[in-house]
């Protein structure tokens, strides 16, 4: 009996100073102490994040070379296709060119127009 008369003023007095702390901490009046407790702690944490990152970085380091170097023969790829298409295209505008240059020089000279005839002889 006694056994569970202590076990229950225990439960009630743990009950007691959780509500208690959590109306302190509700009101405000335990931002200071957590401030002092979580400061070094945050510090920890970004400390310890930092490695991680670094750690997690040099690890995945491998996949994205190979990923960088599909990517970089494809894009080379590209570019040859790219470079192709510009010389066929240079050609198109030179031939556009000429081919300008003479039908100006037809619309400049009227007198020298041909005509398609059918010769018997």
């Amino acid at each position: 009996m006694k056994r569970t008369t202590s076990r229950t003023l225990v439960a009630v007095t743990l009950i007691l100073v959780a509500t208690g702390l959590l109306t302190l901490s509700l009101g405000g009046y335990l931002t200071p102490i957590q401030n002092l407790v979580l400061r070094p702690i945050s510090t920890l944490q970004s400390w310890i994040s930092l490695r991680v990152a670094a750690l997690r970085d040099f690890l995945t380091s491998p996949r994205d070379v190979a990923s960088l170097r599909e990517e970089i023969s494809s894009l080379e790829g590209e570019v040859s296709r790219l470079q192709q298409e510009i010389i066929a295209l240079r050609e198109q505008a030179a031939e556009a060119e000429i081919l300008a240059a003479l039908l100006d020089y037809a619309r400049a000279r009227p007198e020298s127009s041909y005509k398609a005839a059918r010769v018997i002889g």
